[in-house]
């Protein structure tokens, strides 16, 4: 799901200043994304699968930080792994993009950190939660319903995006497209083919200018998920 209206605003990044990319990140290498005016910081592959590290964001771009678990975007906003202290401020950011019927429960939401925490993230802004991301590790063609829980498949070779939820308040930061490279970036460094997700509130150009394709998922219990979310939702996937 995006809770938000994608749009231009939604789109651009935090910041246009020029950067430089550093090696991509593989099963060996050490380093992401990086801008010259700072400095790029090693991680190996292995770290971050024990989800031992937070990603510090460059302006423009994402760079690994081994040294702590939240960094800063260009300021005010920070970027970091969701917490369980994180509920009210996601449930209210929830109730601020959704109508009521597509509001997921609080203990839903609650168990969703907790079975996910570590491919899940939130945005602070000015020292608030102004959006949020769950995602999973899932197979491709599956879909999770409406307001379930996670079934979380370890040796799954998808990244399944299941909400994406900016503030309006927030709007125009570029904090979708981060959160969603940010998941792209993840999902290669931890050696998942594919990321994929469900999408709803007319967000399909959205999903498809970060590379996403509306496509078929998998048998007769994904398509009775997909059903759940009011029409017209499309099951989307795109390379890792």
């Amino acid at each position: 799901m995006v809770g938000f209206r994608p749009g231009r605003a939604n789109e651009t990044p935090v910041c246009r200043k020029p950067g430089r990319r550093c090696p991509a990140v593989s099963n060996r290498a050490e380093t992401k994304f990086c801008v010259a005016a700072l400095r790029c910081k090693q991680v190996t592959a292995g770290q971050m699968r024990g989800g031992a590290l937070g990603w510090r964001f460059c302006p423009a771009r994402p760079c690994m930080n081994p040294r702590d678990s939240t960094t800063t975007l260009q300021s005010p906003v920070l970027l970091r792994t969701i917490r369980d202290t994180d509920l009210d401020a996601a449930l209210r950011v929830q109730a601020a993009c959704y109508p009521p019927a597509m509001q997921e429960a609080a203990d839903v939401v609650l168990a969703r950190i907790r079975a996910a925490g570590d491919t899940s993230f939130v945005a602070e802004c000015d020292g608030e939660v102004c959006a949020y991301v769950f995602a999973y590790r899932s197979r491709q063609g599956a879909v999770t319903p409406l307001d379930a829980r996670f079934d979380v498949a370890e040796d799954g070779d998808t990244l399944y995006i299941h909400d994406l939820s900016v503030s309006p308040a927030a709007a125009g930061r570029g904090l979708a497209r981060l959160l969603v490279e940010q998941l792209q970036a993840l999902a290669r460094v931890r050696g998942l083919s594919n990321c994929a997700l469900v999408s709803v509130q007319s967000s399909q150009a959205f999903w498809e200018r970060l590379g996403f394709r509306a496509t078929d998922c998998a048998g007769e219990e994904a398509r009775v998920a997909l059903a759940t979310y009011p029409p017209v939702a499309l099951y989307m996937c795109s390379g890792a």
